[in-house]
């Protein structure tokens, strides 16, 4: 059966394959927050979650499916943009053994006990010198909810890094169908190889360390927008647990002490490529932009050596 069809309402289908998702999967909160990552890319995720053979097939009675392939291309594109390979239908996903496992009964109580293991420097002193002057300061100190949300999303993305290093192993090539890389710049789509997300990975481990250790500033280009993932899906938590209650305007308050400036918010211009090499800028002062130096040490900090060694980025 070929289906041609056209996309009317953009936000309309994505609500759809949201809720689909909320449903399916709210008794595994790691891999709801996983399904409504991808939606963000845009209408092609929605249209695949809400074509899926399994789900349309389970609301017909008498049937049961044995094989199923289904396909997604555009009118405007040749090349196929969606493909999931032919298997058997009398496997649905289940949830993580991890996640049924969990003895918690509160997501909440988990991401405070995540909390209380992360130290953020600038936050620790940001607390102490503004909180009698600043009532803001009250609603960072001591926040563990906000914290545990900060790992809790941190976990879930070294989990989905994971994911897209197996999709890539197996040949695929389609950035928009991986779970992290779909995120990053994507006007360095090309570059983006297993090879690349292996050290990717690397530096988000060294990110995990810092948290709980100590966190000052991003070591690298790299980790700056490891930091960016992290920020996106304490977003998507924000809206899967409504009962989470984060300070307001809480993005832009960690943006502030975590990044020590926002210049790697230029690799989402298209307008501004380049910026790192062009002499018109150098006022800027600008560093590290261009992707052979993302994994670049800033001044007096290190990263893990892996990512840092050109042998990192053997395929």
């Amino acid at each position: 059966m070929d289906l041609t069809l056209r996309v009317t309402d953009e936000a309309a289908l994505k609500d759809f394959a949201e809720q689909r998702m909320r449903t399916e999967y709210e008794d595994d909160p790691d891999m709801l927050l996983d399904e409504l990552s991808e939606l963000r890319n845009g209408h092609i995720a929605s249209l695949s979650i809400a074509l899926e053979p399994e789900f349309l097939t389970s609301m017909i009675p008498g049937i049961q499916i044995i094989e199923s392939e289904c396909s997604i291309t555009s009118e405007n594109a040749e090349e196929t943009i969606l493909q999931v390979e032919p298997e058997p239908a009398a496997q649905p996903r289940q949830a993580s053994d991890d996640a049924s496992a969990s003895t918690s009964n509160s997501p909440l109580s988990d991401m405070a006990a995540l909390g209380a293991m992360v130290r953020i420097h600038a936050l620790e002193q940001y607390t102490e010198e503004f909180e009698e002057s600043d009532p803001e300061a009250d609603d960072f100190s001591p926040n563990t909810l906000l914290t545990g949300a900060l790992m809790w999303s941190y976990e879930t993305l070294v989990d989905s890094l994971f994911e897209d290093i197996s999709f890539q192993r197996n040949g695929g090539t389609a950035i928009e169908e991986t779970l992290c890389l779909s995120q990053l710049p994507e006007a360095f789509q090309e570059h983006y190889t297993s090879g690349f997300t292996q050290r990717f990975l690397a530096i988000t481990m060294d990110l995990g360390h810092s948290l709980v250790s100590g966190f000052s500033h991003p070591s690298c280009v790299a980790q700056e927008l490891v930091l960016r993932l992290v920020f996106n899906r304490m977003e998507l938590l924000e809206d899967l647990y409504t009962e989470l209650e984060l300070p307001d305007d809480w993005r832009s308050m960690l943006e502030d002490l975590m990044f020590e400036d926002t210049d790697h918010e230029f690799l989402y211009d298209p307008s501004m490529l380049g910026i790192g090499s062009d002499p018109k800028f150098a006022h800027m002062r600008v560093v590290n932009l261009d992707i052979a130096d993302w994994f670049t040490p800033f001044a007096d900090r290190t990263v893990n050596p892996y990512a840092h060694d050109a042998l990192g980025t053997t395929d």
